[in-house]
């Protein structure tokens, strides 16, 4: 198994140039990698579509939001942290079924 480290420019040709599900989650009570820098990052992203993600809706989902244009995802899980699965287990469930039906 090959781990690979993405960077903002892999992240941005995943996106412009494939048809893989790029999904971001983020829990809103992280100390560590909070939501605020997360959606800065995502700001950051040089793909031609984000302009399209910014303006499209954020749905409700029960335990969180997501927000979706074409391949890229970004869920918001609310009362959870760092390790959304421990804190908001159900929700975390919820976000993968999301992600494989879709």
């Amino acid at each position: 198994m090959k781990i690979v480290q993405f960077t903002d420019t892999n992240v941005d040709y995943l996106l412009a140039n494939t048809d893989l599900k790029v999904v971001v989650y983020t829990g809103q009570l992280d100390l560590i990698v909070d939501t605020l820098g997360t959606l800065n990052w995502v700001h950051s992203l040089k793909w031609p579509e984000l302009k399209n993600w910014e303006t499209a809706k954020r749905q409700q989902m029960s335990g969180g939001y997501v927000k979706t244009h074409k391949n890229f995802s970004l869920y918001w899980i609310i009362k959870a942290g760092h390790m959304v699965p421990t804190d908001a287990g159900d929700t975390a469930l919820a976000m993968l079924h999301k992600i494989i039906q879709s």
